[in-house]
């Protein structure tokens, strides 16, 4: 009789722990499904935002660049040398960048330049 007794009293607590089990377990699956339905709704967000036209769109609004025109743009070899450039000038002896172009661009000395910049070419 105590065994019988010793035996339900073990079987309802292992009942009653599996229900709690069962009970988090339901808890925790809401909460990841809660948790992919974010990471869903976030992917889609981001697709909208990287698509092509958002970003040129806000390229142009922000960034405030223009297109590249054949003039910036030279030769190679008519780069200065680096043994022509003084390394030990002061930042106010050398040549500043020229309006309309980056530091870095260098500007083409052509005349097709020389008829843009006069306005006799179209």
């Amino acid at each position: 009789m105590i065994t019988a007794t010793l035996a339900v009293t073990m079987v309802f607590q292992i009942s009653s722990e599996v229900q709690k089990l069962h009970a988090e377990l339901r808890t925790l699956e809401r909460g990841t499904a809660i948790h992919d339905e974010a990471v869903r709704v976030l992917q889609a967000e981001w697709s909208y935002l990287n698509r092509p036209a958002q970003i040129a769109d806000l390229a142009k609004r922000h960034l405030k660049m223009r297109p590249i025109t054949a003039a910036q743009f030279i030769e190679f070899a008519d780069l200065p040398s680096r043994f022509d450039i003084d390394t030990e000038t002061s930042p106010k002896a050398r040549p500043k960048t020229p309006p309309g172009l980056h530091k870095g661009m260098v500007r083409r000395q052509t005349s097709e330049a020389t008829l843009v910049s006069t306005g006799q070419m179209q």
